[in-house]
């Protein structure tokens, strides 16, 4: 499987490049009030810092929603291509929101499939030294016994406290501002086609 290799966003290495900046800019994202002493010749300026908070947030979702299309994207659109995209009302309190992803770190969506199951595949960039990926199917009623015992591969970690399986560091470091997703590319299209193999496999 082959991927693009992805830039981290001008934002992002901007807010990340000093502590005087992430200061000041996790300031904004906390959308402040008008300041009471503000100047009127300093309004403009405060909108303007707001505005690059925002860019700055949207950017970095940006760059989540890109590795996840080229990922767990493409794995499902080449394995389930009838699959139906997720209303936002489905990802419950995975909504990408910007503010949910910032302070998450991940993105998240789900599709429907066979059998009543659902697969919830995330985008995590929560250390952002490295992007990695995580799922887990979902029968209802907290099952999830077969993400839980699916064989994978060694890019993936054992199961944690909550059921998600993630990928193994190294997958996907950040080097020189750039991330190449064709290792989690494989991954991710690797463990659906496993998935759906599963499911077949219990239908007969």
């Amino acid at each position: 499987m082959n991927a693009e290799p992805l830039s981290l966003p001008a934002s992002f290495n901007f807010y990340t490049s000093s502590r005087a900046n992430r200061s000041a800019l996790d300031r904004m994202m906390r959308k402040p009030d008008l300041p009471a002493d503000l100047r009127w010749d300093e309004v403009l300026a405060f909108h303007d810092a707001t505005l690059t908070a925002q860019r700055v947030q949207l950017d970095y979702v940006g760059f989540l929603y890109a590795v996840w299309e080229q990922t767990w994207g493409t794995a499902i659109k080449q394995l389930l291509p009838s699959a139906e995209q997720p209303a936002i009302s489905d990802l419950a309190e995975w909504a990408p929101t910007l503010e949910i992803a910032w302070n998450s770190g991940c993105l998240f969506s789900k599709i429907g499939l066979p059998q009543n199951r659902s697969l919830w595949s995330g985008v995590d960039f929560s250390d952002i030294k490295e992007v990695k990926l995580s799922f887990y199917v979902d029968a209802g009623g907290e099952d999830y016994s077969l993400s839980d015992n699916l064989l994978l591969s060694a890019d993936w970690l054992p199961i944690d406290d909550e059921h998600y399986r993630g990928t193994a560091p190294g997958l996907c470091p950040i080097k020189t501002g750039n991330a190449d997703p064709t290792k989690l590319a494989k991954a991710s299209y690797e463990t659906l086609d496993l998935v759906l193999g599963q499911l077949t496999k219990s239908a007969v």
